[in-house]
């Protein structure tokens, strides 16, 4: 990978992650600030393997309601799905340095009327599956909770991968077929495909970021495919993130106290904590993979 393009992705996956954790921290209830902030505090093991999911569950629910089969929890959902997909684009386009122009030379000669159509059927048609894998994260965070040992964890957050991609992959296929009446010879083998298609997609463009953007359907159903892992991957971060936390408390806890107090304002403001402390995380794991990943100098 081109280090230009590194360094864009390590910055713009920082800055992304912050900032959801912004918007979080505005849409959140106050009476959840301490319970996190008491949660943070704790420097033990088994005490994070037994809490965090339900410490999550409690962040999940106050940013998108308790009450998940509701009009508020769906609205919420859709604007969560809004903004991935907004981000994600964005994201794409100036990690692969492709410019907009060459994307929307891809639409030259179709009418306006049909672009529009297009892409209000590319957003409406990512908040049913984002809201159903919603749901569904959120049922397997009760699985979790209700007995958090560390491979039934494991277990259940690697499913949760597994369930989302099927919600999306399924929902597409069904809605091609009643929408723009795709016939398929086996719903079982396009489902299969699709799957496959995506990986395949994001492989290619992760090796080689000048990636053809023409078979704007691909490029497109792969960037919904994506977004629909919002809650996924905010419950591996949450999971991933407090425990680095727990432990960073743990060994170096007066260096910890230090800066929750100068930096972080884990009292007042946790959910900005954790937003700072999973940004530097990310930005280490970009310069950890660097020297794997990066052709620094180019041939």
């Amino acid at each position: 990978m081109e280090a230009i393009a590194y360094l864009k992705a390590a910055a713009w996956t920082a800055g992304t992650v912050a900032g959801l954790f912004a918007a979080t921290h505005q849409v959140s209830k106050a009476s959840y600030n301490k319970s996190l902030a008491t949660f943070l505090k704790e420097s033990s093991i088994s005490h994070w393997l037994n809490n965090w999911p339900s410490e999550f569950a409690k962040f999940f629910d106050s940013v998108f309601d308790h009450k998940h089969f509701t009009l508020k929890c769906f609205l919420r959902s859709c604007i969560a799905s809004t903004v991935a997909l907004i981000l994600t684009i964005v994201g794409f386009f100036l990690i692969a340095d492709i410019g907009w122009a060459q994307y929307w030379q891809s639409w030259s000669g179709v009418p306006t009327d049909r672009i529009v159509l297009a892409f209000t059927i590319i957003l409406l048609g990512n908040f049913i599956p984002d809201y159903l894998s919603l749901l569904e994260t959120r049922f397997i965070l009760s699985r979790i909770t209700s007995s958090p040992t560390l491979f039934r964890t494991f277990f259940l957050l690697v499913l949760d991968l597994f369930l989302t991609a099927l919600v999306f992959i399924v929902f597409i296929t069904i809605f091609n077929q009643i929408y723009f009446g795709t016939i398929y010879e086996s719903v079982f083998d396009s489902i299969l495909e699709r799957f496959l298609h995506y990986v395949t997609f994001y492989s290619a463009w992760l090796a080689d970021p000048h990636v053809n953007l023409q078979q704007t359907d691909t490029f497109e159903n792969a960037i919904q495919f994506v977004t629909t892992f919002l809650t996924s991957i905010w419950l591996w971060c949450f999971a991933f993130i407090t425990f680095l936390l727990t432990i960073t408390n743990k060994l170096v806890g007066r260096i910890w106290r230090w800066l929750c107090v100068h930096f972080f304002d884990l009292e007042e403001k946790p959910i900005l904590a954790l937003g700072w402390a999973s940004s530097a995380t990310i930005l280490v794991i970009f310069l950890v993979l660097s020297p794997f990943l990066v052709d620094w100098i180019p041939k």
